[in-house]
This record gives C-alpha cells, sequence and structure tokens, in this order.
C-alpha cells in the first residue's frame, strides 16, 4: 500500500497521520516476490548509496523503494508485487527520486527485470558514480 510517496508496510493501514488529499494506492496480490544480491563496486564507495526498486509503469509513476547497502555489500527487497521493475544504486541524496523516468541519470546501470509470484532474483547492481 502507498498513500501519496510513502509505502506503508504490513497489515494495517492507519490514516490518521497521512497527508490530506494524498492519493491511496492498494496492490493486492496472492504471491510476491523478492530481490536480492550485492552491490558491485569498491566498498569505501558504498557509503551513501542506497539501491532504488521502481515498478516501471505505462506512466512511469511506480513509487520508489530503497534498500540500505549492509557491510557485506549486500540488499535486499522482500514482499515485491509482481511486475516489470528498474533498479540502481542510487546516491542518498537522491532519495525524494519520483517514478521510473527519475532514474534516468543511472541509466548506464539501470538493471531491467520483470518478477513473478513466488520468485526470488539475485541482481548483482554496479555503482555509477557522476563525473
Amino acid at each position: 500500500m502507498w498513500l501519496g510517496p510513502a509505502q506503508i508496510e504490513g497489515d494495517t493501514l492507519d490514516l490518521s497521520e497521512g497527508p490530506a488529499g494524498a492519493t491511496l494506492r492498494v496492490l493486492l496480490s496472492s504471491g510476491f516476490g523478492a530481490f536480492s544480491g550485492t552491490v558491485q563496486g569498491q566498498q569505501a564507495a558504498m557509503t551513501g548509496l542506497k539501491v532504488a526498486l521502481v515498478l516501471d509503469s505505462p506512466r512511469h509513476d511506480g513509487p520508489l523503494r530503497f534498500a540500505d547497502i549492509d557491510v557485506g555489500v549486500r540488499y535486499s527487497f522482500d514482499s515485491v508485487v509482481p511486475g516489470e521493475y528498474r533498479l540502481a544504486v542510487v546516491d542518498d541524496s537522491d532519495l525524494f527520486i519520483e517514478g521510473a523516468d527519475g532514474l534516468e541519470q543511472y541509466r548506464l546501470v539501470i538493471l531491467p527485470v520483470k518478477v513473478m509470484a513466488g520468485e526470488r532474483i539475485i541482481l548483482n547492481p554496479s555503482v555509477f558514480k557522476r563525473q
């Protein structure tokens, strides 16, 4: 579930703290997929980075999810609704990216992927540093 740009985790929808006029989106699925992997690049370069996952919708307006990169340079996304996605390693300063088109500056390292219900996918994205 998403209320505006915020994803709501779990199975309880509490609208008491939601922004007025925000769009409520609820996606239902009998089976979710998952993404995980190891970020490719120098470990020292991982500071200030996250892995971004966005639904590649026809209007490119899907909300982004972010995963931290742990000390073993691994990341994971659980409870991923089946569909087509784009995944990229992004700077912490880019956490307000909106939709799949917001990843355009990372186009050289975007990984497009399709996930099916119950599927666990391993993706090893690369770090892209701006010149």
